[in-house]
């Protein structure tokens, strides 16, 4: 856990569907070390889009717990958002500048 850079433990996120919640995500764990990098891969729907928000903050998770380089997302601040941002990069697969 040292090395940990990134931690998601036991991590569900759901989303509502008209009045019925449609989980995406379901008991989701796992870890990225300092030094490695990491591909997040699977079809349309599977919840990529919906990690990378619970990584930068956008979302927060129904249950469980994401630490980003030391900064606990179930109770950062909106002034350290920006500060934690900058010590994770996530590039998109197809992104435009306009």
């Amino acid at each position: 856990m040292e090395n940990a850079m990134i931690t998601m433990k036991n991590i569900n996120k759901g989303y509502m569907l008209g009045e019925e919640r449609l989980p995406i995500l379901k008991d989701i764990n796992f870890q990225v070390n300092k030094g490695e990098y990491v591909a997040i891969l699977g079809p349309s729907g599977s919840g990529k889009s919906t990690i990378i928000k619970l990584l930068t903050g956008e979302l927060v998770p129904s249950r469980g717990r994401v630490m980003i380089n030391g900064f606990s997302m179930s109770n950062i601040t909106r002034r350290q958002i920006p500060l934690m941002r900058r010590t994770v990069g996530v590039i998109f697969q197809d992104f435009r500048l306009i």
